[in-house]
C-alpha cells in the first residue's frame, strides 16, 4: 500500500514527463529514443545517447505501480483479515476435533490470530489518522494546493490533446516544481511515519496469510489421515476417492506455492516505496495463485465431508452409491473445469 501522497506526486511527475516527451517528439526526435532525465528534483526529456534508457525505464515502472495503486477504505481492510481469521477457526474446529490437538495448543493458536488481527486493526486506525493528517495540511497550503491543481490541469489538457494549454502548463509546472518540492518536505516527518505504519500492517496480514497456508494444509492432512484411520475410514471406496481427489490437488498446490510461502515469512529489504509496493505485489501473487484456489478445493472438500455426515445421520441404511454420489460429482465437476 502507498499513501496518498505518494500517490499524488505519482501522477503528477507521471504527467510532466508525458508531456515533455510530447514537446521533444516535437523537435523530430522518435519517440522510441526519448527518456526522461531526473536530477535535482527537475526532469527533462533527452536521447537515448544523453543518457540509459534503463534507469528511465525502472522508475517510470515504479512511477506507474504507484498510479495504479489505491488504499482500499479501513472497513475493507479490517473485514478482508476477519474473514481470513474466521476461515482459520472454522478449520481448526475441525482439526482440533479429528487430530485431536491439545486445549492448550488449540488456545495458543487462538489467541495468536486474536491478537494479530488486533494489532493489524491498531495499525489500519493510525494509518487513516497519519493521512488524514497529511490530507489536511496539503490543503492548508496555498502553494502545493496551486500546483497539484495544475497538474491535474495538465493531465486532463494531454488527454484533451490541448497542445497549447499542456505548454502553458507544463512551464508552469517546471518553474514551480522547486518550490513545490521545498513545501512538501515540510511533510516529510508525516510521510515518513505512514510509511513506516503501513510496513507493520503488511507484516501483520503477511503473517495471517501463512497461518492461512499453514491450516490449509493441516485441514488436508488431517482429512487424509482421517480417511485412512479416523471417522471416514469406514466410508465405501467411491466415496472416499472423491474426497481424496481434493486432498490431492491441495497438496499439489501446496507444494508449488512453497516458495512464495517462504518468500512472505522474509523481512523487508527496504522500506521505500519501491520496497512497499514489491511485499505487496508478491502478496496478491500469492493469494491469487494460491490460497484462492486452495480454499475454493478446501470447500468442495468439506461439502463432500457434510454431506456424507449428513447422509449417515438421517438415513443410515442409505445405499452406498448414494452416499458416494455426492463427492465423486463434485471432483468430477473440478476436474473438468481445470
Amino acid at each position: 500500500m502507498t499513501g496518498y501522497d505518494d500517490k499524488t506526486l505519482s501522477q503528477i511527475n507521471t504527467a510532466l514527463k508525458a508531456a515533455q516527451i510530447m514537446e521533444k517528439a516535437k523537435e523530430g526526435v522518435p519517440l522510441n529514443e526519448i527518456v526522461i532525465d531526473q536530477k535535482g528534483g527537475k526532469s527533462k526529456a533527452v536521447t537515448q545517447k544523453e543518457k540509459q534508457a534503463s534507469d528511465s525505464i525502472r522508475r517510470k515502472q515504479v512511477l506507474d505501480q504507484l498510479k495504479r495503486r489505491t488504499l482500499p477504505g479501513e472497513s475493507t481492510l479490517a473485514a478482508d483479515l476477519s474473514t481470513r481469521i474466521q476461515r482459520c477457526l472454522s478449520l481448526l474446529t475441525y482439526i482440533r476435533v479429528t487430530a485431536p490437538l491439545p486445549d492448550s495448543k488449540v488456545l495458543t493458536i487462538q489467541r495468536n490470530l486474536e491478537s494479530t488481527y488486533n494489532k493489524a486493526a491498531s495499525l489500519l486506525k493510525e494509518i487513516e489518522v497519519l493521512e488524514g493528517a497529511l490530507d489536511r495540511k496539503k490543503k492548508d497550503d496555498p502553494v502545493i494546493v496551486e500546483y497539484e491543481q495544475k497538474s491535474k490541469e495538465l493531465f486532463k489538457a494531454m488527454q484533451d490533446k490541448n497542445m497549447a494549454l499542456v505548454t502553458e502548463l507544463r512551464k508552469f509546472c517546471e518553474q514551480n516544481v522547486a518550490n513545490y518540492n521545498l513545501h512538501k518536505k515540510r511533510l516529510t516527518p508525516y510521510v515518513l511515519k505512514a510509511r513506516e505504519v503501513r510496513v507493520k500492517f503488511i507484516e501483520e496480514k503477511r503473517r495471517v496469510m501463512r497461518v492461512q497456508f499453514e491450516m490449509f494444509a493441516q485441514f488436508t492432512e488431517t482429512v487424509a489421515k482421517d480417511l485412512l484411520t479416523g471417522t471416514l475410514a469406514h466410508l465405501d471406496e467411491e466415496t472416499k476417492i472423491g474426497i481424496q481427489g481434493f486432498t490431492l490437488l491441495i497438496r499439489e498446490k501446496r507444494t508449488q506455492a512453497q516458495p512464495s510461502y517462504e518468500l512472505l515469512g522474509k523481512p523487508f529489504r527496504t522500506n521505500s516505496v519501491a520496497g512497499i509496493t514489491e511485499a505487496e505485489s508478491d502478496m496478491d501473487h500469492f493469494d491469487s495463485f494460491f490460497l484462492a484456489p486452495m480454499s475454493e478445493d478446501i470447500d468442495h472438500l468439506m461439502a463432500s465431508i457434510n454431506t456424507v455426515s449428513h447422509s449417515q445421520r438421517t438415513d443410515p441404511t442409505a445405499k452406498k452409491t448414494d452416499k458416494a454420489s455426492s463427492s465423486r460429482m463434485a471432483f468430477q465437476q473440478k476436474q473438468e473445469n481445470t
